[in-house]
């Protein structure tokens, strides 16, 4: 039984988690900033969601983020979602 695999998987899931709480942290400030100035923080796209990548890593606390399954991490910045494509998919 090889646990490497099981285990960088698991690795990479709880940096994942953590990447898509702070991207929806930042959603809801956004959100309530906008709601109490009147100047919406939107992106490019005229969301909520955070702008880049960049914003998301400068508002986690730790900034580990050494994959060891994923190749692939995508940031969709018009709807906040994260995508990600194992080592094995590509």
């Amino acid at each position: 039984m090889d646990l490497t695999d099981q285990a960088n998987r698991s690795h990479d899931k709880a940096q994942l988690d953590a990447l898509r709480a702070a991207t929806t942290l930042l959603y809801a400030s956004n959100i309530l900033v906008s709601g109490t100035t009147n100047v919406p923080l939107t992106n490019a796209a005229g969301a909520y969601w955070p702008a880049s990548t960049n914003v998301v890593y400068s508002n986690m606390t730790e900034q580990v983020l050494v994959w060891l399954y994923y190749t692939n991490i995508q940031y969709n910045i018009t709807n906040g979602v994260w995508t990600t494509y194992p080592t094995n998919a590509l």
